[in-house]
């Protein structure tokens, strides 16, 4: 079975969030059959909500979503390197 890892980066997007996820679970059909998924959401220092709102969405799906938070902002690149480090797929 194919597994896919989506690694995004955040920064300041706690409104973006809610939207973001919705929009990937409705997504997810349009992957071949079998195909695992799962998600590597890296806060990349934001100071508003978005590490909460990232850990909202990994309630909906724990076993499929992994939340790091780093200490302060590194900037996209090195948050989408962060997040390959546990990307499984």
């Amino acid at each position: 079975m194919p597994k896919l890892s989506i690694v995004i980066p955040c920064y300041y997007n706690e409104a973006n969030i809610p939207v973001t996820s919705e929009e990937l679970l409705k997504l997810e059909p349009s992957f071949p059959e079998g195909t695992e998924i799962e998600y590597v959401l890296v806060d990349d220092g934001s100071k508003d909500n978005t590490y909460q709102t990232l850990l909202d969405f990994k309630e909906k799906i724990p076993e499929r979503v992994k939340v790091i938070k780093l200490a302060g902002n590194v900037g996209s690149y090195n948050a989408f390197l962060a997040g390959l480090n546990y990307a499984t797929g």
